[in-house]
């Protein structure tokens, strides 16, 4: 069969004929892979970027790690998946025996291994993964879409990570596949709006639209980030008395990984002094913080007042 192959650790991937795996071990399932998604992470490990030295004892491997298929063989000591049933998978797998594991951190496991990175993944017609990886899909669940659930975990994971809760702000910087899964599942964590900044992405902001974000930035188009930024903040305060603004930084698309990261820090600070010069204050919350007149003398007919408030309310940062 042809699978996509990072043989070297050098620029690029090779297609190869390679034999098609037959046998799953005890705990493993054969998938016939449906459809497999490209990730951001392929193509760093296509031009072999800075973080992924930890593949070279692992290389020559298959890639591909967002995919669904359908089980075609088990392996002897596999219980639930079952052969012709349709499943997305989980690509990472941990060894469930560290201290790490055993603690409840299993993403914290030093002897983790990932489908498509550290072993072969679904670049190809066939592939072998662990069954505990594999997640059952019903029938009427398109399989393109199935390949999406990574992705869309990742997304969700960072809000979760993220604290985002109903009446929240959230700032995601950068529009690709993650930002958007993040923009997405901040929405479904009550997140009332959502700002997505790019740079030069229109096409990708507008799917930012369609998918859930309330308001984009882009860079390219916006002469005043912090402008921009404190423009839609002060909006958006307008509509609520509490909550908080929650920042999701991914990197703009550059092939420099220190630019990157250069660009997303300078925003996180901008955002950062936005929150210390409390522009991130709604607007109602700091015309009731503002000193109040002394009142004149009530007059003799008797008026109901509103006692005045002895606290102040700050939106979190």
């Amino acid at each position: 069969m042809l699978a996509l192959r990072k043989t070297a650790p050098v620029f690029g991937a090779s297609l190869q004929e390679v034999e098609e795996p037959r046998h799953p071990l005890p705990d493993e399932v054969l998938v016939e892979v449906a459809a497999v998604g490209i990730c951001g992470s392929d193509l760093h490990v296509y031009e072999w970027g800075e973080s992924y030295e930890f593949m070279c004892e692992r290389l020559p491997v298959t890639l591909g790690h967002e995919f669904s298929g359908r089980i075609v063989a088990t392996g002897a000591e596999v219980v639930g998946p079952t052969v012709g049933e349709r499943v997305a998978i989980v690509p990472s797998t941990s060894c469930m025996k560290c201290e790490d594991c055993l603690a409840g951190y299993p993403q914290r496991c030093m002897r983790r291994s990932t489908v498509g990175l550290t072993r072969d993944g679904a670049f190809a017609r066939y592939v072998r993964v662990p069954a505990v990886s594999c997640i059952g899909l019903p029938e009427h669940i398109d399989m393109s879409l199935a390949a999406l659930m990574e992705p869309l975990s990742v997304g969700d994971n960072a809000a979760h990570i993220g604290g985002v809760s109903m009446g929240d702000t959230v700032v995601v910087l950068g529009p690709g596949t993650i930002g958007q899964a993040i923009a997405r599942c901040a929405r479904w964590r009550g997140a009332s709006q959502v700002i997505v900044v790019g740079k030069g992405d229109r096409a990708r902001l507008q799917t930012a639209l369609q998918v859930g974000a309330t308001h984009t930035i882009d860079l390219d188009e916006t002469a005043d980030l912090r402008a921009a930024i404190e423009a839609d903040v002060r909006a958006l305060a307008r509509f609520r008395t509490l909550g908080r603004v929650n920042l999701f930084a991914l990197a703009f698309r550059t092939n420099n990984m220190k630019t990157a990261a250069g660009r997303a820090r300078k925003i996180v600070e901008l955002v950062s002094m936005l929150a210390r010069d409390e522009t991130i204050v709604p607007e109602r919350a700091r015309d009731e913080a503002a000193p109040r007149k002394a009142r004149a003398k009530p007059p003799a007919a008797p008026v109901t007042t509103r006692p005045a408030r002895k606290t102040t309310r700050r939106a979190r940062q």
